[in-house]
């Protein structure tokens, strides 16, 4: 998801949960910084104190999505929420929409909130971690095979063609550059494979998945 549903979403909720404006907007902007957190450089300030930053996020074209362990520290918790599901540990790595374990997150998280200085930015990450289970489900937050979708299976459910030239634009642009940069084995790694597709909560779409075949 983007900025729509990550802030935008995010703030339209809590103010119809009966939030002021200014915790609204806290919330909101927790949500959306997930996927804008990515320095984990520490940040000095005037009075001598510091702030040593958690990198939650990773531009498409950073090589350190290659790197296996980071893909354990950014993706899987904050992007891809393991399902925990299935019998393989494959299956059990795979983000399931609403889950069972991304529901006893947010009841814990909500818990915590409640009492913690820091309840509100909380809130805001585990919308976003939540959010992230419907739009990222069937992919995995981690470099594998599994993620492989079969070349020109997309099949894109869009009747306006303005809007169906624009996220197909998109999509190229994106492809474009993983190669340009060298990361085309980056493919693997969550749903890069769909480019931006699942991150457009408007969109109805469906792929082949190429590991066993099935459409989803």
């Amino acid at each position: 998801m983007k900025t729509d549903m990550h802030y935008f979403g995010v703030y339209a909720l809590a103010r119809a949960a009966g939030m002021r404006e200014k915790p609204a907007e806290i919330i909101a902007t927790a949500s959306e910084y997930v996927d804008g957190a990515i320095w984990d450089k520490e940040v000095f300030l005037e009075d001598g104190r510091s702030i040593l930053a958690e990198m939650t996020a990773h531009k498409m074209l950073d090589f350190k999505n290659a790197d296996r362990e980071d893909q354990r520290r950014v993706w899987l918790p904050f992007h891809f929420l393991p399902g925990a599901e299935g019998k393989t540990p494959t299956d059990k790595l795979l983000c399931r929409e609403n889950s069972r374990i991304a529901k006893t997150m947010v009841r814990r998280n909500t818990a915590i909130a409640a009492e913690a200085p820091y309840g509100l930015h909380l809130m805001g990450i585990t919308a976003h971690v939540f959010a992230d289970t419907f739009a990222h489900y069937g992919f995995m937050g981690a470099n594998h095979s599994y993620n492989a979708i079969r070349a020109g299976s997309i099949d894109l459910q869009v009747s306006d063609d303005g809007i169906l030239d624009y996220i197909q634009k998109k999509a190229k642009g994106f492809i474009n550059k993983l190669v340009s940069y060298g990361l085309s084995q980056a493919f693997p790694l969550g749903h890069a494979a769909a480019t931006t597709y699942p991150d457009r909560p408007y969109l109805r779409w469906s792929y082949v998945r190429a590991s066993d075949g099935k459409t989803v």
